[in-house]
């Protein structure tokens, strides 16, 4: 609050990133675009973030539990769910000491960000359940086409109408959701498509470079003409 209070104008990605008032601006979070996206093909419930008690893993491992057994029942078997992130080993035992099925669980540890491109090409699916705010990872797998499921209402700005479908309230939604995509290539498409086009629109490096300019030069032209 103090920095706050000395400062002249408070820049951020979000509106909830920083105090509201005249000085805090929202840019955008300046997300890549990749040109290539997601085929969408491979089996893969994707993960990316910490392993950590925050991003409430138990969820995301026990709502893939209950899909993988109704995808069973259709004879998809080969589905995975692949876990990207830097491990806290601790929680990772209290997770392994519960009755998870982790046979297509796996987890991967840390990737470099010029290859976590490829983790999001070639899935299927991205999940997350953690709670901490509008997540870098989530928007980077929505800009690769990846249709996302997330359960932080947080995201309703900027799914927008797909709020109805990304959003998930408890591990039974989580798993049908799941299920659905997984089975069903052409929902996949669409909603793959239109989670990038979200992304485009709201929280591009174009956006993001534009506003910072425009911002800059408001800045330079305010002390311009208070001195």
């Amino acid at each position: 609050l103090v920095a706050y209070k000395l400062s002249d104008k408070v820049l951020t990605a979000h509106h909830l990133g920083a105090p509201l008032g005249n000085k805090t601006v929202v840019l955008s979070h300046g997300i890549e675009i990749p040109e290539k996206t997601s085929t969408k093909d491979k089996p893969i419930v994707l993960y990316v973030g910490r392993v950590s008690k925050s991003k409430h893993l138990e969820v995301v491992i026990e709502g893939f539990n209950k899909a993988y057994k109704l995808l069973q029942e259709k004879r998809y078997t080969t589905v995975k769910l692949r876990i990207i992130g830097p491990i806290d080993y601790e929680y990772l035992n209290e997770l392994k000491s519960n009755n998870y099925d982790f046979r297509e669980v796996e987890f991967v540890g840390p990737v470099s960000h010029n290859k976590i491109w490829e983790e999001y090409l070639n899935a299927s699916v991205f999940v997350s359940a953690s709670k901490t705010g509008l997540d870098k990872a989530t928007l980077e797998a929505m800009a690769s086409g990846l249709p996302v499921l997330v359960n932080d209402k947080i995201y309703r700005e900027t799914l927008g109408e797909l709020s109805y479908f990304c959003i998930f309230n408890n591990t039974n939604e989580l798993a049908e959701k799941i299920y659905k995509l997984v089975i069903d290539k052409d929902l996949r498409d669409r909603i793959g498509r239109k989670c990038r086009d979200k992304v485009i629109q709201k929280h591009s490096v174009k956006i993001f470079i534009t506003r910072l300019i425009n911002e800059l030069e408001k800045s330079v032209e305010q002390t311009r003409f208070r001195y």
